[in-house]
């Protein structure tokens, strides 16, 4: 999808470069996460990649 349009339309840019505009339907529409929500999420994957490694490593002696 490139862009949407207000009353939940979309314009999708085909392979052969046709310009396909569509409904969307209410249910497929998700809200894009706040700046704030994108960032605690990375925090909390970073702390848990972090805790996984250093659990193998104490696992595996090294």
């Amino acid at each position: 999808m490139f862009w949407s349009f207000p009353g939940r339309y979309e314009a999708v840019v085909t392979a052969t470069g046709g310009i396909i505009y569509r409904q969307l339907p209410e249910m497929i529409r998700v809200p894009f996460p706040t700046e704030g929500e994108l960032a605690k999420t990375v925090r909390q994957d970073r702390t848990a990649r972090a805790a996984a490694e250093e659990s193998s490593r104490r696992e595996s002696g090294c």
